[in-house]
């Protein structure tokens, strides 16, 4: 009986889905997301706004509650505040 072709290419992508699901790179991604989200809000400002004030789409605004939540935190609030003028200026 022959012996199923081996492709090397399979191999190299089996490689490169082992790297992809190693624990580190999970939290690299993670690590990234939360980045972006954080600083999604400065285009997203009045988007926000308008849910926040004017009763706009509320899903903007449940997206946003953690960051509102963090704002708690004088440090992270003066941060997201200075980050905010920088983009609505």
């Amino acid at each position: 009986m022959s012996e199923p072709c081996s492709n090397p290419d399979a191999t190299s992508a089996d490689r490169g889905l082992k790297k992809l699901h190693q624990p580190w790179s999970r939290s690299v991604r993670i690590t990234i997301g939360l980045i972006v989200y954080v600083y999604s809000i400065g285009p997203m400002f009045w988007y926000w706004y308008e849910a926040e004030n004017l009763g706009g789409n509320s899903l903007v605004r449940v997206v946003y509650m953690p960051l509102r939540l963090l704002c708690a935190i004088p440090p992270f609030e003066n941060w997201l505040n200075n980050y905010i003028k920088w983009w609505i200026a």
